[in-house]
């Protein structure tokens, strides 16, 4: 399975994650994985809430934080919705006052699904308090097996895996209890990062023996390898393990199975990822920092730059800033974010553009509900740039104002519609675009009608 996502040697950022001015964003962790290919292929969806960004409230079962998530699978080349559902996440709360908020709601559902491609999104919500929420959108391939040839399932990089006889267990999986890690990072002091895969068509390997190579690299470089030698015995097998993670710094790390047949041809091969995260790594770098403008920088602008870079922060590593307690170590981590950022854009001077894009959006885009940069348009101004063309519609007579934005470049060309739903106060509000992750809603119209 690749994830799309964008790789830094220090794992310093993740580009273009949701943000919506209109709403308080949950932290939510989502992972997939595909398995079967013998009789139903089955989409497995894991997830985890965090109880401390969850409201208290009452049910029938008593004092209780509840998660709640809206799940939509359609086809990506017709569109046409196949799934839609909604569930709530409970968990009870016996001590109001002493519960520990740093637990996590972890849970899987599993789907059965025909080869295609398909967006799943996920829309997760806090119960009792709705308009606290975040979203999550995930293209999805399921191939076709060639007949005749043996097939990977995905790799799930998990939490645990244990022997179990518990079939009630969502994570029960052929005798064993998968526990997944939704959010794929790691520990940096944890020695050992569990797995679990399926191999399906053994005996159309034409041979007695296969061997499986799991490797563990860090930007196309080579840090761990296993190799194990097999005998056919069934048509399937489940193959779980723990691979070595011992002494691996913070970064964004790829691990490959390759199943080999006995004559040392590849059959078929599966990768995935998994992040590593030490907040040592980022504390005061000694190449260039001393010089730089973040050494002397007052708590408050840092502080104010942490918010402004929030558009260019994903979920996942919102999370992990919130160890930054020292000021020192978040001036260490600005520093050292917009050098790793402007080496992969190849741009110098990406930070200074940013910027001048949250001052033109807070000289244009302004209301006095919000500064320019936190509105609808500022966000998109920001993490995207100038539109390519900008259709104004400020003066019909039929619809409140309205603007279209072009990008012709991005995602083979998106769209985003803004609408002042206020009718004249600058109060321009995302009504739908055509982005991956962002608010759709093909009948906008009906928003702005008069």
């Amino acid at each position: 399975m690749i994830k799309n996502l964008i790789t830094i040697s220090v794992l310093l950022f993740f580009l273009f994650c949701n943000c919506y001015s209109q709403k308080k964003e949950i932290n939510f962790d989502f992972d997939y994985c595909v398995f079967g290919y013998t009789e139903d292929i089955v989409l497995e969806l894991y997830y985890s809430f965090y109880i401390s960004d969850l409201t208290l409230g009452n049910s029938e079962s008593g004092t209780e934080v509840a998660g709640m998530m809206e799940i939509g699978i359609s086809d990506q080349k017709t569109q046409e919705k196949i799934f839609d559902r909604k569930y709530k996440v409970p968990y009870l709360i016996t001590d109001t006052v002493n519960y520990d908020k740093s637990r996590k709601i972890t849970g899987q559902l599993n789907l059965s699904l025909q080869p295609g491609n398909y967006i799943v999104k996920v829309v997760a919500r806090d119960f009792y308090k709705q308009s606290n929420y975040t979203e999550r959108e995930e293209s999805v391939f399921i191939n076709t097996p060639d007949k005749g040839k043996p097939v990977l399932s995905d790799i799930q990089l998990c939490e645990s895996v244990d022997r179990s006889s518990d079939v009630s267990s969502p994570f029960y999986k052929n005798g064993l209890e998968v526990f997944p890690n939704p959010s794929r990072f790691f520990s940096y002091d944890k020695n050992n990062l569990a797995y679990y895969y399926e191999i399906y068509g053994l005996k159309n390997l034409g041979s007695e023996f296969y061997r499986l190579i799991l490797t563990i690299d860090l930007a196309d470089s080579l840090l761990r390898k296993f190799e194990t030698d097999y005998k056919v015995k069934n048509d399937s097998k489940a193959e779980y393990g723990q691979l070595d993670i011992s002494g691996l710094k913070s970064g964004k790390y790829r691990v490959m199975l390759r199943l080999i047949s006995s004559e040392g041809t590849e059959l078929a091969s599966k990768e995935n990822y998994f992040w590593i995260y030490n907040k040592e790594d980022f504390n005061i770098a000694s190449d260039g920092f001393e010089m730089s403008e973040y050494y002397n920088m007052n708590e408050e602008t840092v502080n104010k730059e942490f918010e402004y870079i929030g558009y260019l922060l994903s979920d996942k590593l919102k999370t992990l800033l919130k160890t930054l307690k020292n000021i020192d170590e978040k001036k260490a981590f600005l520093y050292r974010f917009w050098k790793e950022l402007e080496s992969v854009q190849g741009n110098l001077n990406f930070k200074k553009v940013y910027f001048e894009r949250i001052k033109f959006a807070n000289e244009n885009f302004g209301s006095k509900f919000e500064e320019g940069w936190k509105s609808d348009r500022g966000r998109i101004y920001c993490k995207y740039g100038k539109p390519d063309e900008i259709e104004k519609y400020d003066f019909e007579s039929k619809t409140l104002p309205y603007e279209i934005w072009r990008y012709n470049l991005i995602q083979n060309g998106i769209i985003f519609v803004f609408g002042d739903l206020s009718s004249g106060a600058n109060n321009y509000r995302l009504l739908h675009s055509t982005a991956l992750g962002e608010l759709k809603d093909e009948d906008w119209k009906r928003r702005i009608t008069r």
